[in-house]
């Protein structure tokens, strides 16, 4: 009976060392999967981050040179109002009949503005009202200043063949 005792301890003994080396090998790679998987999970949430910065980062460059676009716009267009008021009052004072008479041509005359795909794109994805009350304003712009360019030059021709 001994010999049935010690057999059976060395069986149950063995079935013990089994299941311990598979739980073992079953729970230690259970660590260490979840361990890949939240170390992978960081990364990832990382490198979402860090593009989500460079999204943020790019948007706001272009947001700024829309901006400082619309800020040239504007003070365009305010000297040349500026510019016509002054002269058309200064012209009435002195008699002037003609706008020809009064009105002087600009001698700087400002670089065209352009607004981008990207800048108009990223005003149509912030707010569609002010996209569609902005977007034709270089246009605008820059037909103001063909508008004068070519104002002067004609001007100039035709002062230039009457004698004084």
């Amino acid at each position: 009976m001994a010999g049935e005792v010690a057999g059976q301890v060395s069986t149950v003994s063995t079935a013990w060392a089994v299941f311990g080396v598979i739980g073992g090998s079953i729970i230690g790679g259970a660590i260490s999967a979840t361990v890949a998987f939240l170390i992978q999970k960081r990364t990832l949430n990382a490198a979402k981050e860090q593009r989500e910065a460079k999204r943020f980062e790019k948007r706001k460059a272009i947001a700024y040179s829309l901006f400082f676009k619309m800020i040239r716009i504007h003070s365009t267009i305010e000297v040349i109002k500026s510019t016509l008021d002054e002269c058309v009052n200064a012209g009435k004072k002195k008699g002037f009949a003609s706008y020809w008479q009064m009105i002087l041509p600009l001698g700087n005359l400002p670089d065209r503005v352009r607004f981008t795909a990207d800048e108009m794109a990223l005003l149509l994805s912030l707010d569609s009202r002010l996209f569609n009350d902005l977007g034709p304003y270089d246009e605008v712009r820059n037909s103001l200043i063909d508008l004068y360019e070519n104002y002067g030059r004609r001007r100039t021709d035709v002062l230039s063949k009457v004698r004084f």
